[in-house]
């Protein structure tokens, strides 16, 4: 199974993908991580659209251009406008999911770009790297 690289300033978004998989799978960043500090290498990059004072569609291009080909970035967003959607492929985002964003999508929409399809309840707290 790949890892998942999250951006996103919501914890609630961050909690959902923390308890949707196995510990030590998830990291977390907020939009002001450096991206070469960040190793892509067999992971899955998920983008929340909805980020303040954050240009999301420029983040997104620099996003797909640090992960490198084998890297599929997401993207999840409430702004399913064709415009937005069409805007996000063009920056190189594989798919656009549209929130809002519970397990039972997920584990439709994200976990078969990550080599399963299950998803794991956990109850211990969220351990993240950096939000």
């Amino acid at each position: 199974m790949k890892s998942l690289i999250l951006f996103t300033q919501d914890s609630t978004l961050t909690n959902l993908f923390v308890d949707s998989f196995p510990e030590g799978k998830v990291s977390a960043h907020l939009f002001d991580k450096p991206l070469n500090t960040i190793d892509f290498s067999n992971s899955v990059v998920v983008v929340d659209y909805e980020a303040d004072n954050v240009s999301t569609p420029n983040f997104l291009s620099e996003v797909v251009k640090a992960s490198g080909q084998d890297t599929k970035v997401l993207v999840i967003s409430m702004d399913c406008e064709r415009r937005n959607v069409a805007d996000t492929a063009k920056r190189g985002a594989e798919r656009f999911i549209v929130k809002p964003i519970n397990k039972k999508r997920i584990k439709k929409y994200i976990m078969p770009y990550m080599g399963t399809t299950e998803t794991t309840d956990t109850s211990s707290p969220p351990k993240l790297e950096q939000i």
